[in-house]
C-alpha cells in the first residue's frame, strides 16, 4: 500500500512538472517591439515614450487596470507610425482599454484627415488584435505585416 501511494505521488509530481513546461502566457514587450521594426519600416524617429504618454495620448489616469505596458511614438510626431502594447491586470478590463485604444485611433484620424492622407490612410488600417489580458495596437504603412507579428506573439 505504501508502495503505490508512493508510486501515485511521484506521478502526480512528475505531471505538475509537466504541465508547467507549457508555453509560457507572458509576452516580452521588447521582444515584440524588436520584431515589429524588424519586420516594418517604422522610420529612424520611433521613440519609447514616458509615463505621461498613458495620460496624455490614451487618457489612462488609473494605470492599476494595467500590469505593464509600453508606447512606441514617432518622436518628431511628422508620422502616425505608433505601437502601444498593453498587458492588463485584469481580463475583465479588457473592453475598457480596447475602448481606450480605438479613441485614440479614432483622434488621429481626425488629426490626420485633413493634415496628411499618407498618414491618414496608416491610420484608418490600424491594428488592434487582442488575447487573454493582451491587446496590442500597431499603426505603420504595412499593417498587413504589422498584424502577422503580432498574431505570432498571442497565438
Amino acid at each position: 500500500m505504501k508502495r503505490i501511494l508512493t508510486l501515485t505521488l511521484a506521478v502526480a509530481g512528475l505531471m505538475l512538472l509537466l504541465a508547467g513546461c507549457g508555453k509560457s502566457s507572458y509576452i516580452s514587450f521588447d521582444d515584440v517591439y524588436a520584431s515589429l521594426t524588424k519586420e516594418v519600416d517604422f522610420g529612424d524617429n520611433m521613440t519609447e515614450m514616458s509615463d505621461k504618454a498613458l495620460e496624455t495620448f490614451y487618457f489612462i489616469y488609473d494605470a492599476e487596470i494595467l500590469e505593464d505596458y509600453k508606447i512606441y511614438m514617432d518622436e518628431t510626431g511628422a508620422t502616425a507610425n505608433e505601437i502601444a502594447l498593453f498587458r492588463l491586470t485584469k481580463e475583465s478590463d479588457m473592453t475598457t482599454v480596447e475602448t481606450i485604444v480605438k479613441n485614440r485611433i479614432n483622434d488621429l484620424k481626425v488629426s490626420y484627415e485633413d493634415y496628411n492622407q499618407d498618414e491618414f490612410f496608416k491610420v484608418e488600417n490600424a491594428v488592434v488584435k487582442t488575447k487573454g489580458k493582451y491587446i496590442m495596437m500597431v499603426i505603420s504603412s504595412d499593417s498587413k505585416t504589422a498584424a502577422t507579428v503580432i498574431d505570432e506573439y498571442l497565438k
